[in-house]
C-alpha cells in the first residue's frame, strides 16, 4: 500500500508525453477547481476537459430521473422504515447514525414524499460518484479512453442497484469515492489544509455509516 502511495505521489500530472507524437502535453490545469469563474468551468464542462465525464454523469442522473418519474418499482421496505424514522428526528437510531435520515426529511419537506421525491438522492449521489471517479482518472493521467474505462465501472449494474432506492449505502457509496478523490489530491498536491477537508467528508461519513471507519484505519495506517 505504502508503495503504490509512492507511486502516485511521484506522479507528475502537469506534464505528459503523447506516446504517438513524443509531444510533451501541458495538462496543468486539469485537476478540477470549483474556485474557477463560472465562465471557465462551463466551458470545462460542456466542451473542454471535463465534458466526457460530466456528459457521463448526467446520463447516469437523467436514467434514475426517467425510471423513477415512471413509478420505477414502488417503494421498497426498507424505504418506508426510513420515512417513518424522518417522523421522529433524533441524534441516533438501532439500526443507522442519523445524516441519511436528516438528509431524507430535508429532500421530503421540499420535494413531498412522492416516489421521485424519495429517490432524487439517490440519483445524485450516484451521478456525482461518476463524476468524481472520472476526476481522479484524470488526476492520474488518464486519457479518454482511461476516462471512460472508469467511468463505465462506476456505472455497473450494482451500483446502479444501490442507487436505485434510498438507504444509507447511497451517500456511503459517495463518501467513500469523495475520500479517496481527496486523499490523492493530498498525496499529489501536498496541500495539508485539505485534511481538514478530508476530515470533514470522513465524519459526515461516520453520522451516515459506521462502515467509514475501516477507511479512516486505512487512511492513518498508510499516513503513518
Amino acid at each position: 500500500m505504502k508503495q503504490l502511495i509512492d507511486r502516485v505521489a511521484c506522479l507528475d500530472v502537469s506534464r505528459l508525453v503523447r506516446p504517438s507524437t513524443g509531444e510533451t502535453q501541458d495538462r496543468t490545469n486539469i485537476p478540477f477547481n470549483p474556485m474557477l469563474k463560472p465562465s471557465t468551468l462551463t466551458h470545462r464542462l460542456f466542451v473542454g476537459d471535463l465534458a466526457l465525464i460530466f456528459y457521463m454523469s448526467l446520463v447516469r442522473l437523467l436514467l434514475h430521473l426517467w425510471v423513477n418519474a415512471n413509478g420505477g418499482y414502488g417503494l421498497f421496505r426498507d424505504e418506508l422504515y426510513y420515512l417513518a424514522c424522518t417522523d421522529h428526528l433524533s441524534i441516533g437510531y438501532v439500526d443507522q447514525p442519523p445524516f441519511s435520515i436528516y438528509l431524507l426529511k430535508i429532500f421530503t419537506s421540499l420535494f413531498g414524499e412522492s416516489l421521485f421525491a424519495i429517490r432524487l438522492v439517490p440519483a445524485l449521489c450516484g451521478a456525482a460518484t461518476v463524476f468524481i471517479t472520472g476526476l481522479m482518472t484524470i488526476r492520474l493521467g488518464g486519457g479518454k479512453y482511461a476516462q471512460l474505462l472508469a467511468g463505465v465501472c462506476s456505472f455497473s449494474l450494482i451500483t446502479i442497484g444501490i442507487n436505485s432506492v434510498y438507504s444509507m449505502n447511497t451517500p456511503d457509496i459517495l463518501f467513500w469515492t469523495l475520500t479517496a478523490y481527496i486523499t490523492l489530491r493530498i498525496i499529489q498536491d501536498e496541500n495539508k489544509k485539505l485534511w481538514i477537508t478530508l476530515g470533514v467528508v470522513l465524519g459526515l461519513g461516520l453520522l451516515n455509516k459506521i462502515g467509514v471507519l475501516f477507511l479512516c484505519g486505512i487512511i492513518i495506517y498508510t499516513s503513518t
